[in-house]
């Protein structure tokens, strides 16, 4: 696979040069991905270095004859236009998701009490006054307003907490924000008592607020295949996968990107430019050994995560039967998993815990297997006994640093301009869900504005010649030494 390609090297330490350097890319999901394409286009030559052993980021599945999402999981037409052509390309299906046709259930992650809920479809004739109002803000005000990157000064208004700004507004139907936050929880975004209205307004699009109240499907896809098809498809330059950087050093004139070669030996590779495609946040920026700067320390501390695990569980639930907490608490227990695929018993289930919390790993892993196997049953049929859970039942469980973003206190005084300021100061960019939103399509969208604002067209002449005689591109745009 193209994925594994590597530089020929001589000796234990070189650097790799031309006469104008290829753009670096650190991370090989989404809009790491949407970058090095974007950027080939333009004439560019990319490098993307990934410390995980396959591309597509948070694009992440569990396989057992059928693919279970533990990342990425529903696309809709309407809101994801940067994607569809990436989809449609792929040849892959998708596959719809309707909350008409689900069969929901509340479950008390406590005592395992369980209770049918509401259809969507049947709760949204209710609402649907209230939502056609917030459709219009939607449209008329804010979607013209807002830009990848939050380039203007933020509305205060905007930078209250979701529930907050819903109540201001005279949005306060139970209903409703019951339809919300089944959309916020299970899905990684945290609170509707926290998170700031900007990125909630962001995330509900009419036809995602459709979709959740149970008016028109979404799609499910393989979103990991997705990239590695796109990866194999539309980016040529080399992607190294399973890699290790040691030192990312931007003291000099260009960046230099120090890494451990599949052999072994220690290469650095001068950059034009460098392009960090994850979100920013402090410990991930130490993880990718930068050398951060005062100002980035300054605007990157005060981001924040969901700490957030995805599982693919063997369950007996019956098919098209969906199961969300009662109340959302952030304890670190399953907040909802569904069975996705009618001929496979594996569920795939979300779990939230506290930003900030000690929580491990292994503690949410036992709370998902205590609640789930209160539940695990026909919840119509009373007089069923629930299954236990076991180890081996519970096929995969990962956990996640999800959806960086800024509390309100720090959208009010700015910080969205701060970090619009850092773009290109130390030849280095910044392309994540932060600049938009954490979904696939604010990914791509974030890749493409950065390109487009940041880098012209250039010709692939004046990319590769004049390098002094020493490397040469070889097969496959992979650097050679002569």
């Amino acid at each position: 696979m193209k994925l594994s390609r590597s530089f020929l090297v001589v000796g234990s330490a070189i650097t790799l040069s031309v006469a104008a350097d290829p753009v670096c890319i650190v991370g090989a999901g989404p809009a790491g991905l949407t970058i090095a394409n974007r950027l080939e286009s333009k004439g560019y030559h990319t490098i993307i270095f990934e410390r995980r052993d396959t591309v597509g980021g948070k694009c992440k599945a569990y396989h057992e004859g059928q693919f279970h999402p533990m990342g990425a999981l529903l696309y809709s037409n309407e809101t994801y236009k940067e994607t569809l052509p990436i989809i449609d390309a792929s040849g892959l299906p998708s596959y719809l998701f309707s909350y008409a046709t689900i069969k929901g259930w509340r479950f008390n992650w406590t005592d395992g009490a369980v209770a049918e809920a509401p259809s969507p479809a049947d709760v949204y004739p209710r609402i649907e006054q209230d939502v056609e109002r917030l459709f219009h803000f939607w449209e008329n005000t804010f979607a013209p307003w807002v830009s990848i990157g939050y380039k203007d000064p933020i509305p205060e208004d905007l930078t209250l907490p979701f529930a907050e700004w819903l109540k201001q507004n005279d949005y306060s139907s139970p209903e409703l924000l019951r339809i919300l936050e089944q959309g916020m929880v299970p899905y990684g975004y945290g609170s509707i008592n926290e998170t700031p209205a900007i990125y909630m307004l962001q995330y509900f699009t009419p036809d995602i607020i459709k979709f959740f109240g149970g008016q028109q499907p979404g799609y499910v896809i393989d979103f990991h295949e997705l990239f590695v098809r796109y990866a194999e498809s539309s980016v040529k330059g080399p992607i190294f996968t399973n890699t290790t950087i040691t030192n990312i050093d931007r003291s000099g004139s260009t960046p230099i990107i120090s890494y451990n070669d599949q052999t072994g030996n220690a290469v650095n590779q001068s950059c034009s430019k460098l392009i960090l495609a994850f979100a920013p946040v402090i410990r991930a920026l130490q993880a990718a050994q930068l050398d951060i700067s005062s100002e980035e320390t300054a605007v990157f501390s005060p981001l924040i995560t969901t700490k957030y695990w995805s599982g693919a569980v063997n369950v007996v639930t019956p098919d098209y039967h969906s199961f969300s907490a009662w109340t959302f608490e952030p304890k670190g227990q399953p907040s909802a998993f569904t069975r996705l695929f009618p001929k496979s018993s594996i569920a795939t289930t979300w779990s939230w815990g506290k930003h900030g919390s000690n929580q491990t790993r292994e503690e949410a892993r036992v709370l998902l297997k205590d609640t789930i196997s209160k539940i695990n049953k026909d919840p119509s049929n009373t007089t069923q006994p629930a299954q236990p859970i076991t180890d081996d039942d519970v096929r995969a469980f990962w956990e996640w640093d999800y959806f960086a973003r800024y509390e309100s206190k720090e959208l009010r005084s700015g910080y969205y301009l701060r970090f619009n300021e850092l773009q290109g100061q130390m030849n280095t960019y910044y392309a994540s869900g932060l600049n938009g939103f954490e979904t696939v399509e604010f990914a791509i969208r974030a890749g493409r504005d950065v390109v487009d604002q940041y880098f012209g067209s250039r010709s692939l002449e004046d990319h590769t010649n004049g390098g002094g005689g020493q490397f040469r591109i070889g097969a496959d745009n992979v650097l050679v030494v002569q």
